[in-house]
């Protein structure tokens, strides 16, 4: 054979087309070769023609006329080239002797189990696996890891899985395929080993699963050990009369949404914290050693026994010793009456459930939000990403709340729809790249719910096929109050939503108006009997002014309730009152109703611990030459956008996160040290303006001790504490573009004229050339109240104004620009990237005031000026800039020549390669901006960014 093999190499090296027909000649020749020698008595062979060789060469029960022709013989005879040759250290004669033993007693057949056991040794499954203490790879591993760099800390990697109790553990069929390395998905991914596929005999496999099961198998109806009943109630409701389980009665039973509720509180942190280790569905765990990695536990019903299943969460050493998983013989306080049983077969119907959605890791997401009874509700605008129910997508303009009795939902303001409506947890913050989303993290009630909105029906029609839904939904405000009911022992807090509908109505597209006002209220948890039954209530009041003839043919109308629920003890109830006619004497017509969601369901009594608070010590911080700074400390995981200050000194920032702060010197040493939580759940807020007094915003006046205006992507929004117990309440809207689920869709600012005008930027969509019109609107232009100003713009990140009411802009390089730029805003004005459905493309392009040349910054942020009240009348007029890839400062200043705004850029402090790697004046360099671009943000003697103060 290696002489064929020699000869097949050296002919490759000859013509391309003689080394094709030798080296087919020598290959044929090589596979009679193989056949002849009987490599298949030993080998796995895919050869057909060699099974002819698989029977018997000779009957070794009958005597042997000449052993010198045999394969005993001493010396080889190279005329059989197929008999092999053991040499001279071979015991022949008691070889001889056994043989002839054996002719006169006839052997009786191994025992189905004896022939497996030989089986398990002569396919070498314990070369890898370790069974009961024999065998397996853990020793090799440990060395291959200690003498192999590239496997330093990877021993458990190398180690597959015990094969102890195996025959118990999996059902037949499984324990077949898992015999044959055949299952799939890989239920190990991790593993850097790997088991072949064996092409076992039919015999073989039968023989090897009885043998597992007989050795290994406990009956299904064995009594516990240790005096303890196995989970009666929910396990017998699937045990077939043959005292085992079957994968079809399995899956009979489903999980009622009790049972679900238990599943994901002893999953969870809050429990037996299985989520820690295990995979469960799309949820997969981060940060797990790998000795303590655990396989995918959704749907294991389907190749695992549930009677092994309990054994082991009872006692995990019992079966495999050293295995690195706890013993849950422990009931969880708060989930089915404490009941162990209960919660280890309510565990197993669970995840068994293939809607079962696992709990949230707070380890594993930006933010998980519960609230708890007695608290405030809790109010989401971000976006958020649909469950697969509703066959994925997005949610871009939110409006996610949360009560104290578990229950939340989930309000799509660019359709006026409730998308969903969950029990349990409120909601999860992910952030993928540069993409960040909410989920709705509780358990589902219901989702996609369309019977209460609001539609355009044909006068006495009964269907719903001709209605018309809103073109476009406008929000205008949202607050949160505090009412009482009689049937609550306490006030509860309600929430009001207010928002007009725009319909076009056929076959003039004629325009209706239509404004909406809720008030949502969590339902009692409680019945009058006791039992179980919360929820929300949704009061509705619409009204509508009639417009010409539209009225004879059009009306609005909230049709019946229509919900898919996903867990079945759910109602959805709604209560109509429309008008029955319409007086003449009337323009405007109103219409009510009242829908009420509820649900039997108690929610389980557990907390959920709270993510630890790393405070940042005070540092000093030499980042800008000739000031000291100080480092604040506040919490190191804050991601600080803008920043803003009271007139009495009050600061003020919004973070990347959705949360708008109040920091505040607790102890007077002139150093911001504690925080106040003022808004949250905004989505990516990246400028703040404080109001000071009774600032007019929205044409209208408040008394609110605190007061800012934010801008968020969606909308610039006025918060306003009117209470006085230092959190926003009333929020008035400003919105109306188009925004979407993309990433770049900011909203920049804003910043206050003189006359009280506000002034912001929204980013461009020039990327997105399939972007429907609507959805495009006023994007990349900057915007005064309702009205653009100044158009083209790519990002306008940062603006800020001087004390001439003179406005800049920062704008990114990109787009065939290789410059950073600060804008001056000319009202009308293009500057240079038309958005996709720009108005007028051809407009010609206004230059930059001051172009910023890149690599030496990359992106140029937030702006703001100096007013010369900071104790250095020589930078009065100054503006500061902010670079985020370099995280310094720059600082610039302009001059008008004629028409023609111009300016200069020169470094301000250092930057981080100058550092060293020491603090910086940017802190810890998450946070996307350094500075607030708000105008009037810099308060006397000190220019303050998030983390450090600096100083003359």
């Amino acid at each position: 054979l290696a002489k064929n093999w020699k000869d097949s190499n050296d002919f490759r090296s000859n013509k391309k087309d003689q080394v094709k027909v030798e080296y087919k000649a020598q290959t044929e020749r090589g596979r009679k070769l193989a056949i002849e020698l009987r490599c298949v008595a030993c080998h796995r062979f895919s050869d057909n023609d060699a099974v002819r060789f698989e029977k018997p060469a000779s009957d070794l029960s009958q005597p042997v006329a000449d052993w010198s022709k045999s394969c005993l013989a001493e010396r080889a005879d190279h005329a059989q080239l197929d008999r092999p040759i053991f040499g001279t250290n071979l015991n022949r004669e008691a070889i001889k002797a056994y043989l002839a033993s054996r002719r006169e007693t006839k052997l009786s057949p191994l025992s189905t189990f004896a022939r497996g056991q030989k089986l398990l040794e002569q396919k070498g499954c314990l070369a890898c696996h370790s069974r009961h203490g024999v065998g397996g790879f853990g020793k090799m591993a440990a060395q291959v890891a200690k003498f192999d760099k590239d496997f330093a800390g990877q021993a458990p990697s190398l180690v597959p899985p015990s094969l102890n109790a195996v025959g118990d553990k999996l059902l037949d069929e499984a324990l077949s395929i898992a015999v044959r390395g055949e299952r799939q998905p890989i239920r190990m991914p991790w593993l850097k080993v790997r088991m072949p596929k064996f092409k076992h005999s039919p015999d073989e496999l039968a023989t090897l699963t009885q043998y597992f099961v007989e050795h290994d198998r406990i009956p299904a109806d064995a009594p516990a050990s240790g005096g303890r009943q196995p989970p009666g109630a929910l396990l017998e409701s699937v045990r077939v009369p043959t005292g085992g389980l079957t994968p079809p009665a399995r899956q009979d039973k489903i999980a009622d949404a009790h049972t679900l509720l238990a599943g994901q509180a002893l999953t969870g942190v809050r429990g037996w914290s299985c989520i820690a280790c295990h995979k469960i569905g799309d949820y997969e765990p981060k940060q797990v050693a790998l000795g303590a990695r655990g396989s995918d536990l959704r749907l294991l019903g389907k190749h695992i026994r549930p009677e092994f299943f309990f054994r082991w969460i009872a006692s995990p050493l019992r079966v495999i010793p050293g295995v690195e998983m706890p013993q849950y013989n422990r009931p969880v306080a708060g989930v089915l009456d404490g009941d162990l049983a209960k919660q280890h077969a309510a565990l197993w119907q669970a995840l068994n459930e293939p809607n079962f959605q696992p709990p949230t890791n707070p380890n594993n997401v930006e933010q998980l939000w519960v609230v708890n009874p007695g608290e405030r509700p809790r109010i989401i605008r971000d976006m958020f990403q649909l469950p697969k129910e509703l066959g994925g997508g997005n949610v871009a303009r939110s409006f996610a709340a949360s009560f104290d009795n578990g229950h939340s939902f989930l309000f799509d303001l660019d359709t006026a729809s409730l998308r969903q409506w969950t029990f349990g947890e409120f909601a999860r913050q992910q952030v993928i790249g540069k993409r960040w989303f909410w989920e709705m993290a509780g358990l589902n009630l219901a989702v996609d719910m369309t019977g209460a909105r609001v539609r355009l029906r044909k006068q006495g029609s009964t269907s719903d096929a001709g209605d018309i839904l809103p073109l476009f939904v406008k929000s205008q405000q949202y607050s949160t109050e505090i009412a009482s009911r009689p049937a609550m022992e306490s006030p509860v807090h309600k929430l009001r939503l207010g928002y007009e509908l725009h319909f076009s109505v056929p076959p003039k597209n004629e325009k209706v108006w239509v404004q909406v006002q809720e008030q949502i209220t969590p339902l009692a948890n409680r019945d009058a009997d006791g039992k179980p039954d919360g929820g929300i209530e949704r009061q509705i009041q619409v009204s509508w002014k009639r417009i010409g003839s539209l009225i004879n043919d059009y009306e609005v109308w909230m049709g019946e309730g229509r919900s898919e629920s996903a867990t079945g003890p759910t109602n959805v109830q709604i209560e109509v009152s429309r008008p029955k006619q319409y007086a003449q004497s009337k323009d405007e017509m109103t219409m009510s109703a009242i829908v009420r969601y509820s649900a039997k369901l108690d929610r389980p009594l557990s907390v959920l611990p709270s993510k630890l608070v790393h405070q940042t010590p005070i540092a000093t911080v030499k980042s800008v030459p000739g000031f000291d700074g100080v480092q604040l400390p506040l919490d190191a995981s804050i991601m600080p956008t803008g920043l803003s200050w009271f007139e009495d000194g009050l600061l003020a920032f919004t973070s990347l996160k959705g949360h708008v702060y109040f920091a505040s010197d607790s102890n007077m040493d002139g150093l911001e040290d504690q925080l106040q939580l003022f808004e949250e759940g905004l989505t990516a807020p990246f400028g703040l303006l404080a109001i000071h007094g009774e600032a007019a915003t929205n044409k209208q006046k408040t008394a609110s001790p605190r007061s800012v205006l934010v801008a968020h992507k969606p909308e610039v929004i006025y918060l306003g504490d009117k209470n006085g117990d230092g959190r926003a309440e009333m929020r008035l809207i400003r919105s109306g573009w188009g925004f979407t689920d993309d990433y770049h869709e900011w909203t920049t600012g804003p910043v206050q004229t003189s006359k009280g005008e506000i002034i912001y930027g929204l980013s461009s969509d020039y990327t997105n050339k399939n972007r429907p019109k609507a959805q495009s609107l006023w994007r990349g232009k900057v915007m005064r109240e309702s009205l653009p100003i100044a158009h083209a713009f790519r990002y306008p990140t940062g603006l800020a104004i001087n004390d001439r009411d003179e406005v800049f802009v920062s704008d990114q390089q990109g787009v065939q620009n290789c410059f950073n730029e600060i804008n001056y805003l000319v009202e009308g004005a293009h500057y240079g990237v038309p958005a996709t459905h720009e108005e007028d493309k051809d407009a010609p392009e206004t230059k930059a005031a001051i172009q910023i040349p890149h690599p030496w910054t990359r992106s140029v942020n937030g702006l703001v000026f100096l007013t010369g009240k900071e104790g250095y009348p020589d930078l009065k007029g100054h503006g500061i800039g902010c670079e985020y890839n370099g995280r310094f400062l720059i600082r610039f200043t302009t001059q008008r020549v004629g028409d023609v705004m111009q300016g200069a850029v020169l470094p301000f402090s250092h930057s981080a390669d100058e550092l060293s790697g020491k603090a910086l004046a940017a802190g810890t360099g998450n946070e996307p901006k350094l500075a607030s671009p708000a105008a009037s943000a810099v308060p006397l003697t000190a220019l303050r960014n998030w983390s450090s103060a600096l100083r003359a």
